[in-house]
């Protein structure tokens, strides 16, 4: 099914930093927090509630000399949250250490061994950062073994909550916390300030550094608190202090200067993540409290190895699911593939690639020991991951997770049932148009609009995320040139526009092999700045791509409008006058009810018209006398013979410079008025220059085939204008053609050659455009 494309916000009148807030929601009072929030904007951590609690127990591990252990879970925001506060209980003078169960050994949240080998080690208190929020027994057990234990989670709440000293979670039922979005490393971070109570210190910029990696990692909202901790952790990370981030940095490749999202959820997150997911979470932690920069710089080159290594394990994994999918259940709503032979560390990711290969919600389950599953899951909008599962608890060993994401344990027989019966849910809440991918495009842009005055723009909305979207931007009619397949694979893409621009589309080898790139393509794209080299380039990131506007179908249009105006005879018409409230916008007009006439005036503003339609899959009818579609357009300034009956709506597109040349007695009359530069009929015809450089080209050669876009392109004219010529030099009997639509060329045979100068402004071909110039002004 091929992907819908929708405008967030039809129509762009103002600058493009203010259409882009606007899209957003946000209003003129509210953008100034939003594009500059400040740590004074943190909301204050003893709103959360059970913090009172959580810090008196705090205070009295401290002064009683007690050692807490922090647990921890092995993804980044669990590596962040316990780095967090160790940090922080570092700087304050408390006792403690950290443990991270091994994913594949322990699982996801806290185990009883876990629990008593940390009672061994001499803790008195546990506390538990994201994670702990369905450990109902196992905390039971804690109490048993005299283990005090506060639990802080971000993830949805069961009916039942853990016994524990104090429960930090905005989702808990009696908690008011005004924003509930935080990661499990944001409320390490509540504990830090609660702590410190001081956000303007040198540590305090330091936590929010780690938090800011955290939450971007984890795919929490980025609105809010998110978007304060966010903003202020990157201004931060780019003087960091933290000696293990410098070096993570440093060995990845990021310029610190130029941190931003993309770098932190493409390059430096996968590197964290990567310790929990190959089995080495405590490398990630170390790394992060590093205080020595060579230590931490061998520290840092080990995750790059590890990371490397996650890529393959990921890539062989990736390959093997899409190949059972495809055997046995890509039909169904709900994908899940399992395996003995999977890594437990890398199938959250590969769950997330199949998502977004199929856009179904997706589980991968790895086999391990005694026959149980262990799996990742990923949903997408319409499919709450949670809930649902709610419902198949019986069918789980246990579950967790959120909206769009998910952890599930399972026994290894009764997957098949956990398939059967998550369909059968699916079938009643979704259909097919859940399975239609939409992009959302913030705005289309035009070539000279990508520059580094709109990166500068999109700077300032960073960061990016779940309820900020990076947006993404569309260019249209576009004649991709210099392009090529890259890498190993020979998967991804890329093309240059200029020495300054480039476009790469990753993984789109299959969308590109479908399009004939010959012909113009309309694409959308993200923006950035790529540095390579000590060389800045801005690079469009292709999100998708399809073909213009039937370009064959198009250049018949403009060669019979040449013909049309040639074989017209004319008398003008009175003008009509048009009421203002006839006027309407574009929207308003693709609400209109029933069958449209869309009468336009100027050939440029027809073909204006028919790309916009095109760019909402509406493919109207060019044939008046046949017309059995709801749109059809006529380009005609003389329409006084035609039946407008059987029309519900007649819209008359125009620019606001002139009134329509037609004189229609109807109360269906619409006016759609548009802000596009019109270009006239007299501005089609070509200068005398380009008639004189085509004459000399074709009279080099007998017979030469033409190809009508790179021609157009080469003598910087347009299509319409390059028929014009040909017509005028066939009135002249200098030449004879034939057109191919099917590819877009004109083969030319010569006649005679041209004896003489000739007053081109006396055929037929140029006097009758002249003529119906009279009716566009």
């Amino acid at each position: 099914m091929k992907n819908k494309w929708l405008l967030r916000e039809k129509g762009q009148e103002e600058d493009l930093k203010s259409h882009l807030l606007k899209v957003r929601k946000i209003n003129i009072e509210e953008s100034k927090s939003f594009l500059n929030p400040t740590k004074a904007d943190l909301i204050s951590p003893y709103l959360l509630k059970d913090m009172e609690k959580v810090v008196s127990r705090i205070n009295k591990a401290k002064n009683s000399n007690q050692l807490i252990c922090i647990y921890g879970d092995y993804d980044v925001d669990g590596i962040s949250s316990v780095s967090i506060l160790l940090k922080t209980f570092n700087f304050l003078g408390i006792n403690s250490i950290f443990y991270i169960p091994k994913r594949i050994e322990e699982g996801y949240g806290i185990n009883t061994q876990a629990i008593d080998t940390i009672k061994k080690m001499g803790a008195d208190l546990i506390i538990t950062v994201d994670c702990g929020i369905t450990s109902v027994d196992e905390i039971e057990y804690a109490k048993t073994i005299d283990l005090d234990v506060i639990v802080t989670d971000h993830h949805e709440c069961k009916e039942i909550l853990p016994d524990a000293i104090g429960i930090i979670n905005p989702k808990q039922h009696e908690c008011h916390y005004p924003y509930k979005h935080l990661c499990g490393a944001g409320i390490a971070l509540k504990i830090a300030q609660a702590l410190i109570d001081d956000n303007d210190s040198i540590l305090f910029d330091e936590l929010i550094e780690i938090a800011c990696i955290a939450t971007i990692a984890d795919i929490v909202e980025l609105s809010g608190e998110n978007r304060v901790i966010v903003k202020n952790g990157l201004l931060s990370l780019k003087k960091t202090i933290n000696i293990g981030l410098k070096a993570l940095m440093e060995v990845s490749g990021i310029n610190s200067s130029n941190i931003n999202s993309s770098n932190i959820a493409f390059i430096l997150a996968p590197r964290i993540n990567s310790t929990g997911r190959m089995g080495t979470p405590e490398l990630g932690v170390s790394l992060i409290i590093e205080d020595d920069f060579e230590e931490a710089v061998i520290m840092a080159r080990k995750i790059e190895e590890l990371n490397r290594e996650r890529q393959t394990v990921e890539l062989k994994i990736f390959e093997e699911a899409v190949a059972l999918i495809e055997q046995k259940s890509k039909n169904n709503k709900i994908l899940i593939a399992s395996s003995k032979n999977w890594h437990s560390g890398v199938i959250g990711i590969v769950a997330s690639k199949l998502t977004e290969k199929y856009n179904k919600p997706t589980f991968v389950i790895a086999i391990e020991d005694e026959n149980i599953g262990k799996g990742s899951a990923r949903s997408i909008d319409g499919f709450n991951l949670f809930e649902n599962l709610l419902k198949l608890d019986e069918c789980l060993i246990k579950f967790g997770g959120h909206n769009q994401a998910a952890g599930i344990t399972i026994h290894e027989d009764r997957i098949a049932e956990f398939e059967l019966m998550i369909n059968e849910i699916a079938e009643e809440i979704l259909n097919k148009n859940h399975f239609q991918r939409i992009i959302e495009i913030d705005s289309k842009l035009k070539l000279k609009d990508i520059n580094s005055n709109t990166l500068k723009i999109l700077s300032e909305l960073e960061p990016f995320g779940i309820g900020n979207r990076k947006p993404l931007f569309c260019l249209t009619n576009y004649k991709l040139s210099n392009y090529k397949y890259i890498g190993k694979m020979k998967k991804h893409f890329k093309s240059e526009i200029n020495d300054d621009i480039e476009i790469i589309g990753f993984n789109k080898h299959e969308l590109i092999n479908n399009i004939d790139l010959n012909f113009p393509v309309d694409f959308v794209f993200e923006l950035e700045i790529n540095s390579f080299n000590n060389k800045d380039k801005i690079q469009l990131l292709l999100r998708d791509l399809r073909s213009s506007y039937n370009y064959s179908e198009v250049l018949k249009i403009m060669h019979d409008f040449i013909l049309k105006c040639k074989s017209l005879t004319l008398a003008k018409n009175q003008l009509t006058k048009i009421d203002k409230d006839k006027k309407i916008n574009f929207d308003e007009m693709l609400c209109l009810y029933g069958k449209k006439l869309l009468i336009v005036n100027t050939c440029e503003s027809y073909f204006s018209l028919i790309e916009r339609l095109h760019f909402y899959n509406i493919k109207p009818t060019v044939d008046f006398e046949n017309s059995i579609n709801d749109y059809t357009i006529i380009l005609s300034p003389i329409i006084d013979n035609l039946d407008l009956s059987r029309y519900n709506n007649i819209v008359i597109y125009q620019s606001d410079s002139f009134l329509s040349s037609i004189n229609i007695e109807s109360q269906n009359i619409k006016v759609l008025s548009i802000t596009d530069k019109i270009i006239h009929t007299k501005d089609i015809v070509p200068s005398r220059e380009t008639f004189i450089s085509l004459y000399k080209v074709i009279m080099n050669k007998l017979n030469i085939k033409f190809y009508i876009f790179e021609t157009c392109e080469y003598f910087r004219i347009s299509e319409l204008s390059f028929f014009v010529i040909l017509e005028v030099f066939k009135e002249l009997k200098i030449i004879d053609f034939e057109l191919d639509y099917s590819d877009g060329s004109v083969s030319v045979k010569i006649i005679n050659k041209l004896i003489g100068k000739k007053n081109l402004d006396e055929t037929k071909t140029i006097k009758s455009l002249d003529f119906i110039n009279l009716y566009d002004k």
